[in-house]
This record gives C-alpha cells, structure tokens and sequence, in this order.
C-alpha cells in the first residue's frame, strides 16, 4: 500500500478564508509539522509577488522536509522568476518617472526664470 504524498482539493470559497482556515484546521490539528498548505488563489498577484521579493530565501529554500509534487515545485520556479521580473519591472517604472520628474523641474525653473525677467523689462522705466 502506497502512502498519500499529496492532496489537492479545489473549495469554493463564498466567504473569505473560510475554506483555507477550515482545511488548515482540520490538517494542522492531524498532521502538525508533517503538512504544508498551499493557498493558490492569490498566488500570482502583484502584493504577495511584492511580498516574496522581499521574503526570497523563505520562498525557495523549505525548511521542512516535506516532498513536494512536480506542479507545486513548478509554481514555486515561476513564483521566483516573476519576482524578479516584477523588480526589474520597478526598476524600469522608476529610471524613466525619474527622468520625467528631472525634466520638469528644470522646466519650471526655467520657466520661473523667464517669468522673472519678463516682470523686470516691464518694471524698468524707458527713457
């Protein structure tokens, strides 16, 4: 007889958490450190891609020696490369925003300038 390495359900969840918590509870109380659960809803979204940026080593390495299925070590490759497309994504938003806010305040003191100027030919009495 062969043991259960994994089990993947798919609950739908009305109300949020419930599902999660409801599983965690029933899995956690059985198999305490012996069990991983994975919630894959928001896996692919920007804040928890955010948030695995800055939590990389957690991520990748596992500290518990629990065997992962090919699919979950898949999703874990690609959690990985989006968060560092996701920073050379900022990287590239913030050189040109950079740029954009250089570029206009030159043009405002510039702009100040010439509005400075013009209000002193028009002060200056002409004889």
């Amino acid at each position: 007889m062969k043991n259960v390495d994994s089990y993947e359900c798919i609950i739908p969840e009305p109300v949020d958490e419930l599902a999660y918590n409801t599983v965690n509870s029933i899995f956690n109380g059985s198999y305490k450190d012996k069990c991983l659960i994975i919630k894959n809803t928001d896996r692919f979204s920007s804040k928890v891609i955010q948030k695995q940026l800055k939590t990389m080593k957690q991520s990748v390495v596992m500290d518990k020696a629990i065997e992962l299925p090919y699919w979950e070590n898949a999703s874990r490759m690609a959690e990985f490369d989006l968060s560092i497309l996701y920073f050379i994504k900022v990287l590239l938003f913030i050189i040109p925003s950079a740029t954009c806010l250089f570029i206009a305040i030159i043009f405002s003191k510039r702009l100040r300038y010439r509005i400075v100027t013009l209000k002193k030919q028009k002060t200056v009495p002409t004889s």
